[in-house]
């Protein structure tokens, strides 16, 4: 069994990692999605959905070890399963390469990264699976369109941008995928921007109420001409509910809050488009 500090060890010299979105991989048509196909074959999967989690597989594409798990502690078992029967000699099939085309942002786009937590509510839940959903940390980004960065600059807060930040990412995504808000569900978006203070109320709740999210909203903006230097945001109040890939919210309403900062560097993981845009930018966006 790997100790806790050897883990990242073991990722870097033992393994390949690789993290990918299985929403768009079991789309692909090409030669990752066919290899991909055959992984989740393997572990008793197909593409119609249900394909998330770790799988652990050697260079002639053997599954080695899977599980659907966001323990750590298991996915130490998998990783030496797997190192168990891994063979070095075993060479990969020659197959077709096809290089995969990722969504990138619209040129003059900000991307701002989006962290939520939930805050409380999870004290007289027991169980392991609850300690990791109080410790977890949902992250996504926020794409702001070049006009809406320029009107921002100047001032002024655009609707769309608005919208945009309420339905799909005041969320709880700190257990998985959660559903987003619809139109109809924003009952109060009331934010306003004044000399580059953000502050404002907002009221969220779905058609039968079995979701809602109400909460206070406070942040600073800063511009170089119409670059934005800080986007700087918080909203913090009550959430109450789940959705079908979130279960295990704590009971009733719960503090919960969402941060937003401007993304300032540069690597890959801030490059990764918004849950709520895969196959579905066009509507992010307008």
């Amino acid at each position: 069994m790997f100790k806790d500090d050897s883990v990242i060890k073991a990722l870097r010299e033992e393994f390949v990692p690789l993290a990918i979105d299985q929403h768009v991989h079991r789309r692909l048509e090409n030669a990752e999605g066919a290899l991909f196909a055959r992984v989740l074959k393997q572990a008793g999967r197909g593409l119609g959905g249900r394909s998330q989690g770790v799988y652990i597989f050697d260079a002639s594409e053997k599954l080695l070890a899977f599980s659907n798990t966001a323990d750590a502690e298991q996915v130490k078992r998998l990783m030496a399963k797997a190192l168990t029967s891994f063979d070095p000699d075993v060479k990969g099939p020659a197959s077709e390469s096809a290089p995969f085309k990722a969504t990138t942002p619209p040129k003059g786009t900000t991307i701002v990264t989006v962290t939520s937590k939930v805050l409380g509510g999870y004290e007289d839940v027991k169980g392991r699976r609850t300690e990791i959903h109080a410790a977890s940390l949902g992250r996504d980004h926020l794409w702001i369109r070049k006009d809406e960065a320029v009107a921002l600059a100047e001032g002024d807060l655009p609707n769309s941008l608005i919208m945009r930040l309420v339905r799909y990412h005041l969320v709880d995504n700190t257990r998985g995928e959660p559903p987003f808000w619809r139109s109809r569900d924003v009952r109060v978006a009331d934010i306003t921007l004044t000399d580059g203070r953000l502050s404002g109320r907002v009221e969220l709740r779905s058609e039968d109420g079995s979701r809602a999210f109400v909460a206070d909203v406070l942040g600073h903006i800063k511009a170089d001409g119409t670059q934005l230097t800080l986007f700087d945001m918080v909203a913090s109040g009550r959430f109450q509910g789940e959705g079908r890939f979130t279960r295990g919210a704590p009971p009733g309403k719960y503090p919960f809050a969402v941060a937003f900062r401007l993304t300032r560097s540069s690597s890959a993981a801030d490059l990764v488009i918004p849950g709520a845009a895969r196959n579905n930018l066009e509507g992010y966006l307008k």
